[in-house]
């Protein structure tokens, strides 16, 4: 292994959330690095957090942030930059924080006494052992993706007149090995642009960006010092494809992957990432896990496999593949197989199964939608008249903390009127919903921003006899109309059944068992229910879609006590609150007979 014996530290910055989240592969992150201290950046709390593991006690450090760079300071630079769009709203730390993360990486070079020092991104695992220098020759390895952001290149021209993307990929991986003396450079070239106000590196930076643009991540310290290394010091490092599944929080879950499945993933990743809200697919589970499949293909040979059921968004790109012009497409990495034990026979043996298997999926979901015709016909014949859903109607959802994209309707009615709240208006949105911007005097976070909206719709749409609650994870796909007249029954509500929980006993296992809350915190708030008397009826609903009449005084106190539950416990599943709500108010919702994921009114566009 090329320069074995240099040491340097390395950096994870990350936040004590996403640390938490991760921590049982922490162990494995440590290992993989061969070069000296790991020490994890972030708050106060990262620091209790690895102190408290006992893996990791003594074998990884963690830095206060604010010893490197104060939160404040940016945070108050990004809110002044911003003033305009914020109109007196307070700026989320999200926006800020994606900035900061960078700004970190950065100037810890002023205070750095190694002669490189590493980044690595808190969400990423290895798959093997890290080798950053070539062998021969020692120098450092640049590993390079498939990705293109033009942004991060209009900001670099600002900062550094001259500079713009200097090779066909992109810099932009999950790690980057700096080497002290040129981040100090680059620093130096940065603050003495006399062009842009502001004495510091990041004040520049931040000047550099159109106050409209600060939104869509508009700076790369990657694509910055790769760019302004390989032009000024072309010689000091070796271009290498770095090789990284991105989307494996799809595939394999952060509780169960196994020592196994990292020494199947290595076969053709060095890297694998659990990204922030995402989780396993349905249709993933216990494929890629699989060790019957493992013996048979390649961690390639099942991510295209799999892939070719994707429309669009991020797929994994080779080198050999024909769309690798794409750079919006991440490139995953594929080490050119080594001579394998099994058969041609049995990977095509194996192909034709996982082929079979998509057929009987594909069969299945047609099963769903004659299922579907035929109800509608059914409900066609039946029609009934929803007195409580007479006059007028609204269809509306909140996206806040810019946790879900928009999502746009594809069918709009005339009569209804479509309606999305959110804490920061869209720059020049053109689409079909009428967007306000909701208020925040209490500075809740998004997630209960959110609540607040969803729960009292009366309170939020002034002059509307009747609305539809729609989860930002869904697409308003059907006429909500029909919806009502199909399943209303006489109640001031229509809700869809849960899918797979009967119970909020049943539902606290599987939110605990996602690392979504606590299970000694969702069993303190089943103990007080059952104390009050409260039993349960043997199902629950989904609550990502919810009609309900706006003059029925009784859902409205549901709805209130909904709300206190929901605020009375430190996590943010409101499903576990709204069947007791309910309960004690004695009140009963009608309910559709379609899956919220398999019906002709919403789609699920993500998964939470």
């Amino acid at each position: 292994m090329g320069n074995s014996n240099i040491t340097f530290k390395t950096l994870v910055v990350i936040t004590p959330a996403d640390c938490q989240r991760l921590l049982k592969l922490y162990p494995r992150l440590v290992n993989s690095i061969p070069y000296g201290e790991v020490c994890f950046v972030g708050a106060p709390e990262v620091g209790d957090i690895v102190s408290g593991d006992k893996e990791l006690s003594g074998r990884a450090t963690a830095i206060d942030e604010n010893s490197i760079i104060p939160f404040n300071e940016v945070h108050a630079l990004v809110a002044e930059r911003m003033k305009n769009i914020l109109a007196g709203r307070e700026l989320p730390r999200g926006i800020t924080g994606w900035y900061y993360q960078q700004f970190l990486k950065i100037q810890y070079a002023l205070t750095c006494e190694d002669e490189y020092y590493m980044v690595w991104d808190g969400d990423t695992i290895p798959c093997r052992k890290l080798n950053m220098f070539q062998d021969g020759t020692g120098k450092p390895y640049f590993d390079l993706k498939h990705e293109l952001h033009q942004e991060y290149f209009e900001t670099m021209e600002v900062l550094l007149p001259g500079y713009n993307k200097i090779i066909k990929k992109s810099f932009i991986s999950e790690h980057m090995l700096f080497k002290t003396t040129y981040m100090k450079e680059l620093i130096r070239a940065i603050e003495s642009n006399d062009n842009i106000p502001g004495s510091k590196f990041w004040e520049k930076i931040f000047n550099a960006i159109p106050e409209d643009k600060i939104q869509n991540s508009s700076f790369s310290e990657f694509e910055t010092y790769g760019t302004f290394v390989t032009k000024n010091h072309p010689d000091e490092y070796v271009f290498r494809n770095w090789h990284s599944f991105r989307l494996g929080g799809e595939f394999f879950s952060v509780d169960t992957i196994k020592d196994r499945d990292f020494r199947w993933l290595a076969k053709d990743f060095s890297s694998i990432s659990f990204e922030k809200g995402h989780s396993v697919r349905p249709d993933n589970a216990n494929i890629f896990d699989n060790p019957r499949f493992q013996d048979k293909l390649t961690p390639r040979q099942m991510l295209e496999e799999a892939q070719k059921e994707y429309q669009d968004g991020y797929k994994e790109v080779w080198d050999d593949d024909n769309d690798t012009e794409i750079h919006n497409f991440n490139e995953g990495g594929y080490n050119k197989p080594q001579e394998v034990d099994e058969k041609d026979e049995l990977i095509r043996k194996a192909s034709a199964e996982l082929a079979n298997r998509r057929q009987q999926i594909e069969n299945l979901l047609d099963s769903f939608d004659k299922q579907s015709y035929v109800r509608d016909v059914y409900h066609r014949r039946y029609i009934e008249e929803a007195d409580r859903f007479s006059g007028k109607g609204v269809v509306y959802s909140g996206i806040f903390g810019a946790y879900d994209a928009i999502s746009e309707p594809e069918m709009v009615e005339d009569d209804l009127d479509y309606v999305l709240f959110t804490d920061m208006a869209p720059q020049d949105y053109q689409g079909k919903w009428r967007i306000v911007v909701v208020d925040n005097p209490d500075n809740y976070d998004p997630a209960t921003l959110t609540r607040i909206v969803k729960m009292h719709p009366w309170d939020y749409l002034d002059g509307y006899d009747w609305s539809v609650w729609v989860d930002g994870k869904f697409r308003v796909v059907g006429d909500f109309r029909r919806y009502v007249s199909y399943y209303g029954r006489g109640s001031g509500m229509i809700c869809y059944p849960h899918y797979t929980s009967s119970s909020i006993d049943e539902e606290a296992q599987i939110i605990a068992a996602a690392g979504k809350a606590d299970l000694s915190e969702l069993q303190k708030q089943i103990s007080k229910y059952l104390a009050e008397g409260y039993e349960g009826k043997g199902y629950l609903v989904e609550a990502g879609c919810l009609v309900r009449s706006h003059h029925d005084d009784k859902l409205r106190a549901v709805m209130d006590d909904w709300w206190k539950e929901f605020r009375s416990y430190n996590h943010k599943r409101d499903q576990m609150s709204f069947d007791y709500a309910c309960w004690k108010n004695d009140y009963l919702y009608d309910i559709c007979d379609l899956l919220i994921y398999s019906n002709p009114w919403v789609r699920a566009v993500a998964v939470h």
